[in-house]
């Protein structure tokens, strides 16, 4: 039998042999613009059949979408489905999802898109992202909205409510490093790390005692630049030091 595996037919790249009767063998095969099609050996080997369905009906320019957003949006899902070339491949075809053989057909694609709500500042978005595309596990959403339905977005739980890190951050006035860093890289319980004041909060910020010495040691960093002012016998003249030093070299 003849592997025709990875040869090109046009726009067609071969895939894999799929199924076969006595007469003809039939391969997979994928389009260059994501789009896949099933082919008869001898249509492909004497240049019958040169791409996949959508892009024949697009070289006809039957259905007139060609150039919309709608279109790109339908061959990019494909793309990154099927083809190992994709920059994104890893993220979806490399996991498993796949697009449902109906909507390989884009007017099929097409009429359930505008029947559920399509407009082109909105994007698709998966309902569980450990599924493929699909009609039920589909919606159209805007952008911002997609962002955070994807798996590496951060969920916490305090008293039964449920918010993304970012919103717990945002919620309790600090930065979201800030409260990455806490959680996610130190591993600091949630409620500790948002009840946690932040060190620039702080009022004694640079104010250190040193046991060693049994003094307060006073250190102001600016712009990446370390002041060592001195060492206090109270931690209230280390403060009136860091504050007289900070004003006078215009450092607040």
């Amino acid at each position: 039998m003849e592997n025709l595996a990875q040869l090109k037919f046009g726009s067609l790249l071969v895939i894999g042999l799929v199924k076969y009767n006595n007469a003809y063998r039939h391969w997979l095969c994928l389009c260059d613009c994501g789009g896949t099609k099933i082919v008869r050996k001898d249509r492909l080997t004497n240049g019958e059949v040169k791409c996949c369905d959508a892009c024949k009906i697009d070289a006809h320019t039957t259905h007139g979408w060609s150039k919309t957003r709608l279109y790109s949006t339908w061959t990019s899902m494909l793309h990154r489905t099927e083809s190992k070339k994709a920059h994104n491949y890893s993220a979806y075809g490399g996991k498993g999802i796949k697009v449902c053989d109906e909507w390989k057909d884009f007017l099929i694609f097409k009429d359930w898109a505008v029947k559920n709500g399509y407009t082109d500042d909105l994007t698709i978005d998966r309902i569980d992202n450990n599924k493929g595309y699909y009609p039920r596990n589909c919606r159209w959403v805007p952008s911002e909205a997609q962002a955070r339905n994807k798996t590496s977005n951060l969920y916490y739980t305090i008293n039964g409510e449920c918010k993304l890190l970012k919103d717990w951050a945002e919620e309790y006035g600090f930065k979201y490093l800030t409260i990455y860093t806490r959680v996610v890289l130190k591993g600091m319980d949630i409620e500790e790390a948002l009840n946690t004041p932040s060190v620039r909060d702080d009022p004694y910020r640079g104010v250190c005692y040193c046991s060693a010495r049994d003094k307060w040691e006073v250190r102001v960093t600016k712009n990446k630049q370390t002041y060592r002012i001195g060492r206090f016998d109270s931690k209230e003249e280390g403060l009136k030091a860091r504050n007289k030093f900070m004003k006078e070299n215009g450092l607040i």
